[in-house]
């Protein structure tokens, strides 16, 4: 756990990245390990860190968000009728349909 990095790049300006670090606590003095957190932002690099309290909390709140995405998309019904053959491409991202919604993936 020590070596890894997990990165996540939301655009070519911004990355976010998590990491296991080492701190200390003072009273009692010890050793401690933590989530660090670096977020480059536009070439600047800010830090941050998670401690085992907040990583807790981050954990059941991501559990909560996975659980209603997941349920929400497997009961997503289609919005128009068309098929791959009806689609427009925007750009590298994204089509448009021929009823005029766009879609970002097919």
């Amino acid at each position: 756990m020590e070596n890894q990095v997990y990165r996540i790049r939301m655009s070519d300006e911004y990355k976010l990245e998590l990491y296991v670090c080492d701190t200390n606590e003072l009273n009692p003095h010890r050793d401690i390990k933590e989530i660090g957190v670096v977020v480059y932002k536009d070439g600047e690099q800010i830090d941050g860190d998670i401690d085992e309290m907040e990583l807790d909390s981050l954990i059941k709140y991501l559990t909560k968000c996975k659980e209603y995405i997941s349920k929400f998309n497997a009961n997503s019904k289609s919005t128009c009728e068309h098929n791959v053959d009806d689609l427009i491409r925007l750009n590298s991202s994204g089509f448009k349909c021929k009823c005029g919604k766009e879609v970002t993936y097919f």
